[in-house]
C-alpha cells in the first residue's frame, strides 16, 4: 500500500489501495471509475421522487430515470461507501450535466457514515433528461483528515430503510396565494408568459359564445310549444329574432377567431 499523506485529498492510487481493502467503496467499486483524485459515481436503479402536495417520497426502481422539466429526483448511486471517523467524501456533479439543465449539486458525507449515497437533482431546463443506470453522474474526492473527528455522523441512512426522508419541517402553507401565484408568473418566460394570456382569452371568449349558443338553443326548444299562446305577429317576429341572433352569434364567433390568430397580448 503507497505511503498516505497526514492528512488532504487521496489521489487515485490512495483511493484504490483503500478500496482493495474494503474501506472507503465497499460495494460497486470500478477502478475504471477512478479518474485523478477524483471517483465517479454511477447511476443505479433506484431513485425517489417527490410528492409535494403530500409531503412525502415515492420509490421507483428502473433501468433509467427520467427527469421532467422542473422536477426534482434524489438518485441513488450504485456504491456504498463506508467512511471511518479519519475520512470526508466531498461530491459534486459533473460539469458536463450543468449544460443540459440539470442544477449543480455540492454534498457530502461526513465521517461515520455508511450506505449508498443519494444525489438530489432538478431539471431546470424545457426538455425531459433521462440517466441510465451505470452513468457517471457526480464525482467524489476522498480526504483523510489526520486525526479522528470527535463526532463522527449519526443519522438515518435512506439505503437501509429503503425510504427516503422528506424534510417537510421546511415547509410552510402560504398565507397568501395570491401573492404565490403572481411570483410564480414573473419567472415565466415571455413568451410562455404571452401564449397562456391568450388561452385565459379564448376561455372567456368561448363560455360567452357557448353560454349564447345554449341560450338560443333552449329559446327554439320552447317557443313551438307556446306557439298557440303567442299572436301570429309576434311568433313570426320572434322567429325573425331568433335568426337575426344566431346570424349574429355566427358572426361574433367568426370575427373572434380571426381576433386570436392575430392577437398578441404581453
Amino acid at each position: 500500500m503507497p505511503a498516505r499523506s497526514a492528512s488532504g485529498i487521496l489521489t487515485d492510487v490512495e483511493v484504490a489501495a483503500e478500496c482493495l481493502e474494503k474501506r472507503l467503496i465497499v460495494e460497486g467499486y470500478d477502478e475504471q471509475q477512478l479518474k485523478g483524485c477524483c471517483y465517479e459515481f454511477r447511476v443505479s436503479n433506484l431513485a425517489y421522487s417527490y410528492d409535494y402536495e403530500n409531503k412525502l417520497t415515492r420509490q421507483q426502481q428502473s433501468d433509467q430515470h427520467i427527469i421532467q422539466p422542473f422536477q426534482t429526483l434524489t438518485i441513488v448511486t450504485i456504491e456504498k461507501v463506508s467512511l471511518d471517523k479519519q475520512h470526508f467524501l466531498l461530491l459534486f456533479a459533473k460539469g458536463s450535466l450543468f449544460s443540459i439543465g440539470l442544477t449543480p449539486v455540492s454534498t457530502a458525507a461526513d465521517p461515520g457514515f455508511v450506505g449508498k449515497l443519494g444525489i438530489t437533482l432538478t431539471n431546470m431546463s424545457v426538455r425531459p433528461i433521462r440517466l441510465r443506470v451505470g452513468t457517471p453522474f457526480v464525482k467524489g474526492c476522498f480526504f483523510n483528515l489526520g486525526n479522528e473527528v470527535a463526532h463522527p455522523y449519526v443519522g438515518q441512512h435512506g439505503d437501509a430503510t429503503m425510504s427516503w426522508p422528506y424534510p417537510s419541517q421546511f415547509h410552510t402553507e402560504p398565507d397568501d396565494f395570491n401573492s404565490i401565484n403572481a411570483i410564480h408568473w414573473s419567472f415565466l418566460p415571455p413568451p410562455l408568459k404571452a401564449s397562456l394570456f391568450r388561452l385565459q382569452y379564448v376561455e372567456k371568449c368561448v363560455k360567452w359564445i357557448v353560454l349564447a349558443f345554449i341560450a338560443l338553443i333552449l329559446v327554439n326548444i320552447a317557443l313551438p310549444f307556446y306557439k298557440d299562446f303567442i299572436p301570429p305577429g309576434v311568433y313570426a317576429l320572434s322567429e325573425r329574432l331568433l335568426n337575426l341572433v344566431g346570424a349574429l352569434a355566427s358572426i361574433v364567433g367568426l370575427l373572434l377567431s380571426l381576433s386570436l390568430m392575430t392577437r398578441k397580448k404581453g
